[in-house]
């Protein structure tokens, strides 16, 4: 199996991003973990997005509510971010693959070893 052809649909327009922060375990993502993210995907309802409000980059999940649009967070921890200011928002793109490392440490020690 291809792991590339796997994550990156649209190779050209994708990229990984290391989570920080739990936020969003109830979608189970949590801090540490890999997400590939499509560029070339138009966000959409329900889709978990990344996201960044006034400079801050963050993980959320996109989602309507009546006639507006929210950035919602899956820890009840966290609280959601009404968009009211399209500007203030720009999407980066949509959350495609998560990787979860189950052996603590084998992940980070390998990205760590490439930098």
């Amino acid at each position: 199996m291809d792991m590339n052809r796997l994550l990156f649909r649209h190779p050209e327009a994708t990229y990984l991003v290391r989570v920080s922060g739990e936020s969003m375990s109830g979608a189970e993502i949590h801090a540490g973990d890999l997400l590939a993210v499509d560029k070339h995907l138009m966000a959409d309802h329900n889709h978990i997005v990344i996201g960044v409000i006034e400079g801050d980059c963050t993980v959320k999940r996109l989602v309507r509510r009546g006639a507006s649009w929210w950035l919602q967070a899956e820890n009840p921890a966290f609280p959601d971010y009404e968009i009211t200011d399209p500007d203030q928002v720009h999407i980066w793109g949509v959350v495609t693959h998560v990787v979860h490392e189950l052996i603590p440490g084998k992940l980070t020690a390998l990205l760590r070893s490439r930098d």
